[in-house]
């Protein structure tokens, strides 16, 4: 088996005793660099009326500065998030559990549509969200419709974000070039007019939202 397949719950045995330490160390190397970002960057807040009136939501981000975002919450706490369960994604698992996240493991082909309806019981229980329309493998700004379905079966409204960092540097071999950014930024955040699906306005949603996201990040 391809390790590509290998998912963090299924790492051979003989692996494990290297994989787990490793990673866990590495995933309090990446914790430790949430709490600089959190220390060093300078956090502008654009929209918070529409998180403070929408208590429990769905914020959509583009999966290119989804990581920026996922830096600039202060806590996961209240929210109950969908990963990537590859093998190599288990550091940014841990630090959003660590963060006071829960976590359930899915994706497209990877029990994408249990993880999916996991979710929505959550929201149903005024948890909220956070999803990176197009990923976790692309292709880039192009909006998957789980995070509408996710909407519309919740009846909790999708909340937009456009988010941008003054200093960041690229991931050039990953598939978005994922931008990560840098202490001592600016980070500007705007959360924009939420969006609740309905039956009606089901495929005039994706348009407001891909309008609302842009393309610019």
């Amino acid at each position: 088996m391809s390790s590509k397949r290998f998912t963090v719950e299924t790492v051979p045995f003989w692996l494990q005793p290297l994989y787990y330490p490793v990673f866990f160390l590495l995933g309090g190397a990446l914790y430790l660099y949430w709490k600089l970002i959190l220390k060093t960057c300078k956090i502008n807040i654009i929209g918070a009326k529409n998180l403070k009136e929408n208590p429990s939501h769905i914020i959509a981000v583009w999966h290119r500065v989804g990581v920026s975002y996922w830096f600039s919450r202060k806590s996961g706490k209240g929210y109950i998030e969908l990963a990537y369960p590859i093998w190599y994604m288990l550091c940014p698992i841990l630090v959003m559990r660590w963060s006071g996240a829960e976590v359930i493991l899915g994706s497209s082909g990877h029990y994408g549509r249990e993880g999916a309806d996991k979710i929505v019981k959550k929201l149903k229980k005024e948890y909220s969200t956070a999803i990176a329309v197009d990923g976790p493998r692309g292709p880039l700004y192009e909006i998957k419709k789980g995070v509408l379905h996710m909407s519309y079966q919740s009846k909790k409204p999708i909340i937009p974000l456009e988010i941008s960092s003054s200093r960041y540097f690229i991931l050039s071999r990953n598939w978005d070039k994922k931008r990560i950014p840098l202490p001592y930024s600016t980070i500007t955040m705007h959360f924009k007019e939420p969006i609740q699906v309905t039956r009606d306005n089901f495929d005039e949603s994706i348009l407001i939202l891909e309008k609302q996201l842009g393309t610019k990040c």
